[in-house]
């Protein structure tokens, strides 16, 4: 083989494996921002326990619990991450004030807003 040939297949040779390497990159990378986005929400981010239930390219769909400040588990919460957006949605809990009509029709959209999205996972 001469130089010029072996230069070449050197060139395809390495140009296949970065290929290779970016794809999985991409494809690797939605799982990893979808945990560091979810746990950051947490006071103990590092504690944070995944149930993923479904995951596409446009959605992922889970479970998460962590530790709270007083170093127990609080318990599986639900949430959505939207890959696109890198944007979290959590269930809603008892933390927003329903003490006012308008506090109460927040309370409820934020609900059905999330049952939405949440129904597209199962």
């Amino acid at each position: 083989m001469n130089k010029s040939a072996k230069l070449i297949l050197i060139l395809l040779i390495a140009t296949a494996g970065i290929g290779c390497a970016v794809y999985y990159v991409k494809v690797k990378r939605p799982d990893e921002e979808m945990r560091a986005a979810v746990s950051s929400h947490f006071k103990d981010p590092e504690s944070a326990k995944f149930r993923i239930i479904k995951k596409t390219r446009q959605i992922i769909c889970g479970e998460v619990n962590a530790k709270n400040s007083y170093g127990a588990y609080e318990g599986y919460k639900r949430f959505v991450y939207i890959p696109s957006s890198k944007t979290v949605s959590y269930e809603p809990d008892n933390t927003i004030s329903t003490d006012s009509d308008t506090g109460q029709k927040l309370k409820e959209s934020i609900g059905n807003l999330f049952e939405i999205t949440w129904d597209i996972c199962t």
